[in-house]
């Protein structure tokens, strides 16, 4: 019959069998952790079962999209696993694949984003002409990021495509207390061409008198 061995303890290190323990315990967690991932491009890794890249800094708590859309019905995760591996080799999103592929339309998209980031997903914004006036219409859309009316009355900035990056670059931009709703990327469009139109045209040249000639 086969016996298994105790950890041997150590009389001079009363805590030595529990601090092997732990130790062990680390070991086994790291591993299955490294199981599961491989280094991407950047140096960054891919968790293998959630398709989802884990950047180090970054909240590693928040629900990979391809989970999102295969709870939603969307398609098979089978199916979005080779939209997610094809739109790797071409640099598009996953979200941006399913939706060239008829896989989702942009409404569901945006919603779907809106749950994996924990944000509001107005289905009519509007424009905050106000607080669209701290920065320039030419801003706002190469921030790809738009004010809007929100309940509450706070600055809530709509973007298509939420990103790390982009809220801090928003934030930079018009203040540290921002903060943000999911939109369609039509929304966002017709939002920025309202901004670029509501903003005050900029004052005309003063044209100086002619010289008299000799």
């Amino acid at each position: 019959r086969a016996t298994t061995l105790a950890p041997r303890s150590c009389p001079s290190r009363p805590g030595f069998a529990t601090t092997t323990r732990i130790l062990r315990s680390m070991a086994g967690s790291l591993w299955r952790s490294l199981k599961t991932r491989r280094p991407a491009a950047d140096g960054s890794l891919v968790d293998r079962d959630q398709f989802e890249t884990v950047t180090p800094g970054s909240a590693g708590n928040r629900t990979p999209l391809l989970r999102v859309l295969v709870d939603a019905g969307v398609a098979s995760e089978e199916e979005l696993q080779q939209a997610f591996a094809d739109g790797a080799e071409l640099g598009e999103s996953l979200g941006a694949v399913a939706l060239r592929r008829g896989l989702v339309d942009e409404e569901g998209l945006a919603q779907a984003l809106a749950r994996q980031w924990s944000l509001p997903c107005p289905r009519a914004p509007e424009l905050d002409a106000d607080a669209a006036a701290k920065a320039d219409p030419a801003a706002w859309k190469e921030l790809q990021a738009c004010p809007v009316r929100a309940p509450d009355g706070r600055l809530t900035v709509a973007v298509a495509e939420p990103t790390e990056q982009r809220f801090r670059s928003v934030r930079a931009a018009v203040g540290s207390d921002s903060q943000f709703a999911v939109v369609t990327a039509a929304a966002l469009n017709r939002l920025l061409t309202q901004a670029s139109a509501d903003a005050p045209a900029a004052p005309a040249a003063e044209e100086l008198p002619a010289e008299d000639s000799f």
